[in-house]
């Protein structure tokens, strides 16, 4: 039982360590697909954003730097993404160079999540535990309610399958980026 005790306290204590990654959003300052990929790219940031070397970064801060790695869609609905390294840095007219070499971060979709459709989905995951079937069903009549006239029944086993463990072996999509999206960047450099 010790064991088990220790075993746990470890696993919390590496889950809270100080170099977690810290996400923050950003818009996108020009056009970018990671299936025809640039060699430079743009963002603003939305957040004021603290560095570990105590450089502060203020909202509306534009981040000038190299796509150094991109990162394909993989199976399990994984999108890709980019990372960059940055070089500059401009705030209110100044220009700033970004001397930390091994300072890189990742470039990523910004999907909004929606708090009542996550509960919803996870108490009928809960319920599909308890009762076996019953999230298959509820899918089914949902896909049947949703589909135009003619295609009902078609639309409720695709629903199925959508809602289903077996839809994570699609992979995901590329990255396609217009002026002006919001993304996530994300970074083990920030505190």
């Amino acid at each position: 039982m010790k064991n088990i005790l220790l075993k746990f306290i470890f696993i919390i204590f590496l889950l809270t360590s100080s170099v977690q990654a810290k996400t923050f959003k950003v818009v996108s300052l020009q056009n970018f697909s990671t299936q025809a990929p640039c060699e430079f790219y743009k963002i603003q940031l939305l957040e004021t954003v603290t560095l570990k070397n105590e450089l502060v970064l203020e909202d509306g801060t534009i981040i000038i730097g190299r796509v150094d790695r991109i990162q394909e869609p993989q199976r399990g609905k994984r999108d890709s993404y980019f990372e960059i390294t940055p070089l500059f840095y401009m705030h209110n007219g100044t220009s700033q160079k970004i001397i930390d070499p091994n300072f890189v971060v990742r470039i990523m979709g910004y999907k909004p999540i929606n708090p009542g459709k996550v509960v919803l989905t996870t108490s009928w995951k809960v319920m599909g535990f308890i009762f076996k079937g019953v999230t298959q069903s509820v899918s089914f009549t949902q896909g049947v309610a949703q589909a135009p006239q003619g295609q009902r029944i078609k639309n409720g086993f695709e629903k199925v399958y959508k809602d289903s463990f077996l839809s994570y072996i699609e992979v995901g999509k590329e990255l396609e980026i217009k002026t002006g999206d919001i993304l996530l960047l994300k970074t083990k450099k920030i505190e």
